[in-house]
Formats: structure tokens, C-alpha cells, sequence
């Protein structure tokens, strides 16, 4: 009877395609083949083509390491933003001043860099870092429990702080005076790969990281956009 239950739990839990369905999503194949994933309807998309606004084989851009961009921005205090983001491995550990050795296979997945938590915490580190440099102050704190490390795969749950100038504006929109976002993040490591192609190559390749995030404002997260971006980030594909 035990196994029975077991087999029957297991049938219950929803697959991806099921998640996917129940939010209403579309599928969205990257005209460069770089990834997949399933976005809300509504939500506007940008991939950039210009070489300048794209990362260079350093992580590096215009825009940072963003190589795709969707979300609605109809309620300008709460907005929906999603961005993918293409960056050798090495990056997130230099910008924490770790040195990187020349082993590339120690490079390949998660679980050989670190604990999940730290990893988790270094990369939001470096989105507020980015957040600050650009005039947006933001502290973010990684959700307790929050973080899954499975081979190439890291996924956690962040909540950030966001500074607002007015608060009593924002007390008369939305009924609070701080805003919180949650945010949703996805990492693939691919070994062997390239920022700016799909192209694999064991001699000149190097493990490059795939990002997916996606950010909502607190109440949209409560009212069921939880629901949504775990459908998001469960669609999420890189070749």
C-alpha cells in the first residue's frame, strides 16, 4: 500500500507541461538557439542583435550579460521583468575576487564551485552591485531553503529591497511604503561552450553559464505570479 501511495504522490505532482498549461504560456525558441522557455502572452520580448549590446566571450556588454529581455511593464511600480544572461563561469568568481585556476573541468558544474548558499549569494551580489552602479540602491537576500544545486542546475528564490525616493507615493499606489521584489533564478553550466555562439570546443570552449531571472513585485508574487514563474523557470531550456 506504501508504494502504491508513493506511486500515486508522484502521478499528483504537476509536470512542467502541466505548470506551462495552467499559466497560460507560449513558447519562445532564442533565433540564435542559445535556450527555450514558455512566457506569458502579453509580455513583451527583446533580443538584441546588435554585436555591441551583447556580451563578449568576457561576459561583457553594453548590457551587461544579458542577452534577452521580456516582461510587462503595465504598473509601473509593479513591473514583470525577465532577463537571460550568458557569462563564462570564471566571471562570477573573479567578481568576487576568487582566482581561477586552469582546470576547466572544476569549472563544470555547481556543486564543484561551492556551497549552493554561497553561490546563490555571489550572484545576487552581483546583481545589486550592477542595481547600484547604475543608480538603482537595492539589497537583496537569498530565501532560506530556497536553493537546489543538481549537476549543471542552480535554482534559488531572492527577495530584494528596492529604494524608493517617495514612499508616501508609493503608500498612495500600491499600500505600502517599501518595495520588495522576488526574484526567480535559473543557472545552467554548459562545459566546453562560448558567450557568443553555441558552438562547443574542448580545446578553446570554457564552462559558460546560461542565467534565467525573473523578478516580480511582492503582492504580484503572493496573488500568484509564484505559481507562474515556477512555470517559467521549469520550461527553461539551454541545448
Amino acid at each position: 500500500a506504501g508504494t502504491a501511495d508513493a506511486a500515486g504522490a508522484a502521478d499528483a505532482q504537476p509536470t512542467v507541461k502541466g505548470l506551462v498549461e495552467a499559466a497560460n504560456l507560449k513558447g519562445f525558441r532564442d533565433p540564435q538557439g542559445m535556450f527555450a522557455l514558455a512566457l506569458p502572452k502579453p509580455w513583451f520580448k527583446v533580443r538584441p542583435t546588435d554585436k555591441g549590446d551583447l556580451p563578449d566571450e568576457s561576459g561583457k556588454g553594453r548590457r551587461g550579460s544579458r542577452i534577452f529581455s521580456a516582461g510587462l511593464l503595465s504598473n509601473q511600480f509593479a513591473p514583470k521583468i525577465l532577463s537571460v544572461e550568458r557569462f563564462p563561469v570564471a566571471l562570477v568568481l573573479a567578481d568576487a575576487g576568487i582566482s581561477v585556476g586552469q582546470d576547466k573541468a572544476s569549472l563544470s558544474s555547481w556543486a564543484s564551485l561551492g556551497k549552493g548558499e554561497r553561490l546563490a549569494e555571489l550572484l545576487t551580489n552581483r546583481r545589486d552591485a550592477e542595481a547600484n552602479a547604475s543608480g538603482r540602491p537595492s539589497s537583496t537576500a537569498v530565501l532560506p531553503g530556497s536553493v537546489v544545486v543538481s549537476g549543471a542546475t542552480l535554482s534559488f528564490i531572492s527577495v530584494t529591497t528596492v529604494e524608493v525616493m517617495r514612499p508616501d507615493l508609493l503608500e498612495e499606489q500600491i499600500g505600502k511604503r517599501q518595495l520588495r521584489r522576488y526574484t526567480r533564478f535559473r543557472g545552467e553550466i554548459r562545459g566546453d561552450s562560448f558567450v557568443t555562439s553555441t558552438a562547443r570546443d574542448p580545446v578553446n570552449g570554457q564552462p559558460v553559464v546560461t542565467a534565467l531571472w525573473i523578478s516580480v513585485e511582492e503582492g504580484e508574487w503572493e496573488s500568484g505570479d509564484d505559481m507562474v514563474t515556477g512555470a517559467i523557470a521549469g520550461s527553461f531550456e539551454v541545448p
